[in-house]
């Protein structure tokens, strides 16, 4: 009974190890590009000193881009290497409707490797947006963790 016992706990701590390891809370730093195609012209935007906060709590996190646009979504750890993952994002002004305008939609993918040993990290990404009726773009992400202090990014209005 006691094997049986010290077995359950074993397994419950170890998701829960394997996600303290994959904690994407705190500040990056990097640059983004986007690809744009705006009332049927083609044009690029890009900025190279982006700031992006993040907090998490369990599997959900918080972004704050560049002090002004806000995403929520969701970051899973790689089962078999806890301090990678994947994360997936919405800006929070997303809905389903892609032709009335409500707001820019825009859906984001991120390969994620956290050092937290180190407290480092890397994130490299893509999305789509859109502005319906006037604007679709394809956008490509990448940052370095430059501080893990919680920067209490709150969740979409």
């Amino acid at each position: 009974m006691l094997r049986i016992t010290m077995l359950v706990i074993a397994l419950a701590w170890a998701p829960a190890t394997a996600s303290l390891a994959f904690d994407l809370t705190g500040t990056w730093e990097g640059k983004w590009s986007c690809k744009i195609f705006s009332f049927g012209e083609k044009s690029k935007e890009s900025e190279k000193d982006s700031v992006m906060q993040i907090t998490q709590t369990g599997d959900t996190i918080f972004v704050h881009l560049d002090a002004v646009d806000r995403y929520s979504g969701v970051a899973i750890a790689d089962a078999a290497k806890p301090d990678k993952g994947m994360a997936g994002i919405a800006a929070c002004s997303t809905d389903n409707d892609l032709v009335e305008f409500a707001g820019w939609d825009e859906i984001v993918q991120w390969k994620v490797k956290t050092k937290p040993d180190k407290g480092k990290g890397s994130i490299k990404g893509s999305s789509v947006w859109s502005d319906p009726g006037q604007h679709i773009a394809t956008c490509k992400y990448k940052y370095k963790r430059v501080d893990t202090a919680d920067p209490a990014v709150p969740g979409c209005p």
